[in-house]
């Protein structure tokens, strides 16, 4: 096996996106497998473009050893490129555990390229205390900064209403009549469908229109 992923490391080739693009969707299929021979040809290769690219070969790593080293040298990364492209890796491999060097480098890098990737990171495992931060690069003069930060904080903020609305649910359900018209009052203020009985309960529109 290893012999065709020595092929197909051996045909990339500066400059030909393309044929670059197919030859990383060909090594991501297979997984986790690889994902450590992969790393070691990262790490060790004299040659940055190589180092890149075999980084975004890279979808799946199970082996908890391998992820904390990966979190270890990306936080020693010089190269901000190279460093780009390891935060696009734990936001595809779901490194959790990169979430604090990720609002560092956030907050702190000045390579675009780093705070996009950052900030399409956070789109998925950022919570409501990374909302602050976000919004300061909604007007960044780059798009794609500007752009991810938006849409990054509109995830956070749906993954953050969709737990409220669960909560709001169960406490609908409850047959506690003050915490069940609270939540239906609570419900219908963000347009969230409910059924007119619960529980056998009648709720009265007059203390939920005065709750």
């Amino acid at each position: 096996m290893f012999f065709e992923i020595d092929q197909l490391i051996n045909s990339f080739e500066l400059g030909d996106s393309n044929r670059n693009r197919i030859i990383i969707r060909k090594l991501r299929k297979y997984g986790d497998s690889i994902s450590e021979y992969l790393y070691e040809r990262a790490v060790s290769a004299e040659d940055r473009f190589l180092s890149i690219q075999l980084l975004g070969a890279i979808n799946e790593v199970k082996n908890d050893k391998l992820r904390k080293r990966m979190l270890n040298d990306a936080d020693k990364e010089k190269d901000e490129f190279v460093l780009a492209t390891f935060i696009s890796l734990f936001r595809r491999i779901g490194l959790y555990e990169a979430l604090p060097l990720i609002r560092e480098k956030f907050s702190e890098a000045k390579d675009l390229r780093v705070k996009a990737n950052c900030a399409e990171y956070l789109s998925e495992f950022g919570t409501m205390n990374d909302l602050y931060l976000l919004e300061k690069y909604f007007d960044n003069p780059s798009t794609r900064v500007s752009i991810n930060s938006i849409l990054a904080s509109a995830m956070i903020a749906e993954r953050i209403k969709g737990k409220c609305i669960q909560k709001l649910d169960s406490l609908y359900k409850s047959e506690d009549r003050v915490k069940a018209n609270g939540a239906l009052f609570a419900m219908k203020k963000l347009n969230v469908p409910v059924s007119k009985k619960i529980f056998g309960l009648s709720f009265s529109n007059s203390i939920v229109n005065n709750y």
